[in-house]
This record gives structure tokens, C-alpha cells and sequence, in this order.
């Protein structure tokens, strides 16, 4: 029900009169969620947070325009880690991670441009870290589909990340062909440990723990 209501009102907005730029538009959606935010509207805040990065990512932007009024307004990849600690279900989880992934083919630049131009290498290890993390987390909640799933954005963001992360790729494939072999064979025992999360990316710190 709330995010029929945030996505008609969000319609309502974009053609209203009153609306001078698409990039006004995406200004009040952030203003909107942070607003909702303060007024314990957490959903609600959700849905508006997520379009606004969305246009974000449709735009090719790093950040909102600051010459909106919006210069203290964060980052896209700061918008999307606060999406993913806050996603209530799988659902919202997966969709942020998918915008993420996306912004390295919907462009003619070179992949390596694209994460240069809206990642910083510290956000794209986050990224990689927590998708890995969450991923290995849902195989022992016997979530198999959502869980190959995002260990395949985990590897899918390895080639932007740091050396030190780079250097965990072996282990975080043979997370994933655990996975689809468990997948295969529901009685197969998966091939990676309960400490995997902590052991395999103890030694980044804040990277880890979601910390800027």
C-alpha cells in the first residue's frame, strides 16, 4: 500500500506544472525521503530514496546536481549502502545490488570508466563485500536462488574493487560452486564455512562493517 502510494505521488509530482527540471525532481525525491525519514515514515522514505538513486543511475550521475541546492546532499553509492542496510526483504536487497550491476552495461564508456566516474574503489569493495556476505548468509537460511545470486554481483563488481579484495576472488568462486552444487544436489553439504564472512574479509575494517 505504501509504495503504491509513493509511486503515485511521485507521479503526480512529475507532472505537475510546478516542476521546472528533471533535476528539481530529483532533488524533492531525495528532500521527500529524508523528510519521511525524520517523520518515521520508514518505507515510505525507502521507496522515495530508491527511485531517486534509480534516476540517479539512469542518468549517469554521481551524485545530485549540486546547482538544485542539493549540495549537501550525498553520493549515489552512499544512497545505495544506506538502501541495502535498510532493505526489509530479499526483494529490495537484490533491486539496489541490480542497480549497481547495471551501471556497467548501460553505457558505450569502457566498464572501467563507468566505475571510475560513480564508485569510489572503497565503495565498489563494500559493495562487493556485502553482496558476498549476505549471499554466503542465505545459504544457510536455504535461500540457494537469492544467494547465487548475489554472489554473482560479489564477482561481478571483484574486477573494480581493491587488490586486497581482488585477492579473496579464489574464495568467493568456490563459495559460488557451492552453491550451484548445492543447488544440484540439496543433500550436498555447502563448501564454505559458517566463519566465511568474518574470516574471508576481517582485515578491511570499516569496508566491512559498512562504515564511510
Amino acid at each position: 500500500m505504501i509504495k503504491c502510494l509513493v509511486n503515485s505521488r511521485f507521479a503526480e509530482n512529475c507532472a505537475s506544472p510546478d516542476e521546472k527540471s528533471d533535476a528539481l525532481m530529483v532533488v524533492h525525491l531525495y528532500l521527500c525521503s529524508t523528510r519521511a525519514e525524520t517523520n518515521q515514515m520508514q518505507r515510505a522514505s525507502w521507496f522515495l530514496l530508491d527511485l531517486c538513486c534509480r534516476e540517479l543511475v539512469n542518468r549517469r550521475q554521481l551524485c545530485i546536481d549540486t546547482r538544485s541546492q542539493a549540495s549537501a546532499c550525498p553520493s549515489l553509492g552512499v544512497m545505495q549502502r544506506k538502501l541495502i542496510q535498510s532493505a526489509s526483504s530479499s526483494e529490495e536487497l537484490l533491486s539496489v545490488f541490480a542497480d549497481v550491476n547495471r551501471t556497467f552495461y548501460t553505457s558505450s564508456t569502457t566498464k572501467e570508466e563507468v566505475s571510475r566516474h560513480l564508485y569510489s574503489d572503497h565503495e565498489m569493495d563494500w559493495f562487493a563485500i556485502e553482496a558476498y556476505n549476505r549471499g554466503v548468509n542465505l545459504t544457510f537460511l536455504g535461500d540457494l536462488y537469492n544467494a547465487e545470486r548475489l554472489i554473482t554481483f560479489a564477482l561481478n563488481f571483484l574486477p573494480y574493487c581493491s587488490d586486497e579484495v581482488k585477492s579473496h576472488g579464489p574464495e568467493m568462486r568456490h563459495a559460488y560452486r557451492g552453491v550451484i552444487e548445492r543447488k544440484d544436489n540439496s543433500t550436498r553439504s555447502l563448501a564454505v564455512c559458517s566463519s566465511s564472512t568474518v574470516r574471508l574479509f576481517g582485515g578491511l575494517g570499516g569496508a566491512a562493517d559498512g562504515k564511510c
